[in-house]
């Protein structure tokens, strides 16, 4: 697998950037798996790079998923391989899970801790299903970086 090392620097969209905390945002994330497809998805609140386009998978026969929580919230999933722009509860869940035999955990972006979605665990079988208005879609070849 191929990867980089990503640095962000927006102190103007980031809590802890704005404490003086952290100057800059780094990241190692996979590039372009076999669908060839580049890009990155980065947070939307602080701009970390949450995971890449090509780590898009399908589960229950769909990349996309609308959910409802038992309060009412309504999500737009997107299904992921890897994230590893997010940190995770310790606690797991099968209370409520919307993939039938799959316990769920919290996913916050390692930066600001914002909530992107959740780690979905089953024995050896594991994903991200991200909020999918949380994250903006975002291509280094645009910008010059």
């Amino acid at each position: 697998m191929i990867t980089t090392p990503i640095r962000l620097f927006r102190p103007d969209k980031c809590d802890t950037c704005r404490k003086g905390k952290t100057s800059y945002v780094t990241t190692t994330i996979p590039l372009e798996r076999e669908t060839g497809e580049g890009g990155f998805l980065v947070c939307r609140a602080c701009m970390r790079v949450i995971t890449s386009v090509g780590e898009k998978i399908e589960m229950n026969g769909s990349h996309t998923h609308g959910f409802t929580n038992p309060h009412g919230v309504f999500f737009d999933l997107g299904c992921f391989r890897t994230a590893p722009g997010c940190a995770y509860s310790k606690q797991s869940s099968y209370e409520f899970t919307w993939f039938n035999g799959y316990s769920w955990r919290i996913a916050v972006c390692r930066t600001c801790y914002t909530h992107l979605g959740w780690l979905f665990s089953s024995g050896a079988s594991r994903f991200n299903g991200l909020i999918l208005d949380k994250l903006i879609p975002w291509n280094f070849s645009d910008t010059g970086i």
